[in-house]
């Protein structure tokens, strides 16, 4: 419990031995037994982000299509990680998103750099093949980065030698025309989830859950750096590199704790 309010609310560490914390946590539930500092940065974080990683492999695993957003942030230390998030739409038709992963990157941000980090982080979740777009801002390392087989929408951008291959691949869930014809003459009363999960339209929906998993920005992988910067405040330049990835880590993925 206490955990969760310090990484969802991003709290200090050190509030765990604060006495007023500590009598208000034994006021909310008796059975709570305090915790020191050390023991909250060594045994307990740790042991929440086995926990949330081995969710986001599990899931993973199942998943057939997904897409990532991939950017290179340095925080005011000057040390630079890349950050990866997924995006997929799971077997209830529901939109999901996990960070995988918050990279220390010590080398020079190069494409060959870049792209060597990634495709480590993509074989360690063993995805490489399921994912079909990687959306990244519009910097030349990143575009010319993931030139390795994967489609990149670098605002937009979309290589041609890509383009055959999804045209032809996806064009193929066209052949059931009664589909279509349903679905184009079935207005959508409820929302996005419920109609596709309650529709036959299985070609359909196999495409849908294909195409929405793309997403429009790299918003979502910023939004994961802005949360990092509130992580390593100004109070807080001290906390070492593995703590400080783990926290960024468990509070880009909170719905999973």
């Amino acid at each position: 419990m206490a955990t969760n309010l310090i990484i969802k609310c991003n709290l200090p560490l050190s509030l765990v031995e604060n006495p007023a914390f500590r009598e208000f946590m034994k006021e909310c539930y008796p059975k709570w037994q305090p915790i020191s500092t050390k023991k909250l940065k060594s045994d307990i974080i740790s042991s929440f982000k086995t926990r949330i990683h081995k969710i986001i492999c599990d899931t993973l695993e199942i998943v057939n299509d997904l897409t990532l957003t991939i950017d290179a942030w340095s925080h005011r230390r000057g040390r630079s990680f890349l950050g990866i998030t997924c995006h997929f739409i799971d077997n209830k038709m529901v939109p999901q998103a996990f960070l995988i992963d918050f990279v220390r990157m010590k080398s020079p941000h190069t494409s060959d750099n870049i792209q060597r980090l990634t495709e480590n982080v993509l074989d360690r979740f063993n995805i490489k093949e399921k994912v079909f777009r990687i959306i990244t801002d519009n910097a030349s390392s990143m575009i010319k980065a993931y030139r390795f087989g994967l489609a990149v929408d670098g605002d937009y951008q979309i290589h041609d030698d890509q383009c055959d291959k999804s045209t032809t691949d996806d064009c193929s869930t066209f052949d059931n025309y009664d589909q279509l014809e349903g679905y184009l003459n079935d207005p959508m009363r409820s929302n996005f989830s419920d109609y596709w999960l309650r529709s036959q339209l299985t070609s359909l929906k196999k495409l849908v859950a294909h195409i929405f998993s793309v997403q429009a920005s790299s918003a979502p992988i910023e939004r994961v750096f802005s949360h990092a910067g509130l992580i390593l405040s100004s109070r807080r330049t001290r906390m070492n590199e593995q703590l400080f990835r783990d926290i960024a880590f468990l509070k880009a993925n909170q719905c999973l704790i």
